[in-house]
């Protein structure tokens, strides 16, 4: 089990890191039964986005203790991950897996995950709640969303815009 979450991990990572991330500030990536959304706060050209550092920040979950400077948070066996990371000062990406499963429908351009009840309290309870007790963080593309309060966890990314 350990090992398949490590190995999940790393594939992710590999994304996150890799050159492919750096093409778009927000892009969806669809694989069979699997859509990888990345958010990048540079790209190739210059220009830059805030939305992973905000969804850094956003998360309350501690950094990985490899020396990454990493927050990793996943739900039922890897059918939603979120894995975002400080590669330099002021640089951020952020990495989110939604599989296909009873949570989750994808298709080649969106996913979308819903979870409710405990379930969602459960991942609720890993951010910062606003104010009024809501978790909104929206993309500065609008392409991608998480909306959740300590009932109902939504998180829907459409290609075309949100």
């Amino acid at each position: 089990m350990r090992s398949k979450i490590l190995s999940s991990s790393f594939l992710i990572l590999i994304f996150v890191l890799s050159p492919w991330s750096a093409y778009a500030i927000t892009r969806g990536t669809y694989a069979v039964k699997a859509m990888t959304i990345s958010l990048s706060t540079q790209m190739y050209d210059g220009t830059s986005d805030a939305s992973p550092f905000n969804l850094y920040n956003l998360l309350n979950l501690p950094e990985t203790t490899d020396g990454k400077q990493a927050k990793v948070m996943r739900f039922d066996k890897n059918i939603f991950s979120l894995i975002c990371s400080r590669r330099a000062e002021g640089v951020y990406e952020c990495a989110v897996v939604i599989r296909q499963g009873p949570y989750a429908q994808i298709s080649y351009d969106q996913a979308r995950i819903k979870i409710q009840g405990a379930q969602a309290k459960t991942l609720y309870d890993q951010f910062f709640p606003s104010q009024t007790g809501r978790i909104s963080f929206r993309d500065e593309a609008s392409v991608f969303v998480i909306d959740a309060t300590e009932d109902l966890f939504e998180v829907h990314y459409k290609s075309s815009g949100l």
